[in-house]
């Protein structure tokens, strides 16, 4: 069974609106709403991730799917701290995996994610497996 985290925040450094951004990515990626999700994506997006770096609404489509469900366990994103740096917003995020049957913490991945916005969209999405890397990229220190 998921479990959903309420994000922690800085609420002096980062705006309502951003945020929202960035907790909608997550929730249309956890909950495969597709369509949801390609509404948040600029049409210019990149995605920069441990695969590479893939550019546009094709690549989104990938993104997105690659969350779905598997056999054997669900995938959950879950944004734990998000840090305001003007039009960019960084998340410390934990993907998790748990077990289908028991709803069990199989496994987890601690990452720091940049979100590039514009216009309300998202234009740029980084992973970077150390948090430290996400916050130094976005010109922020912690």
């Amino acid at each position: 069974m998921p479990h959903h985290q309420a994000v922690r925040i800085l609420r002096d450094e980062i705006s309502e609106e951003n945020l929202a951004i960035v907790q909608r990515f997550a929730d249309t990626v956890n909950q495969q709403d597709l369509a949801g999700f390609l509404a948040l994506v600029d049409p210019e997006v990149e995605f920069h991730t441990f695969r590479g770096v893939e550019r546009g609404l094709d690549a989104a489509r990938c993104f997105a799917e690659g969350g779905a469900p598997q056999e054997h366990y669900l995938t959950q994103v879950v944004h734990e701290q998000a840090f305001d740096a003007g039009d960019r917003v960084v998340v410390f995020a934990n993907i998790q995996r748990r077990w289908r049957e028991t709803g069990e913490l199989g496994d987890e991945t601690r990452v720091g994610v940049l979100f590039t916005l514009r216009q309300g969209k998202v234009l740029r999405f980084q992973v970077f497996r150390d948090r430290q890397q996400a916050l130094e990229a976005a010109e922020l220190s912690q």
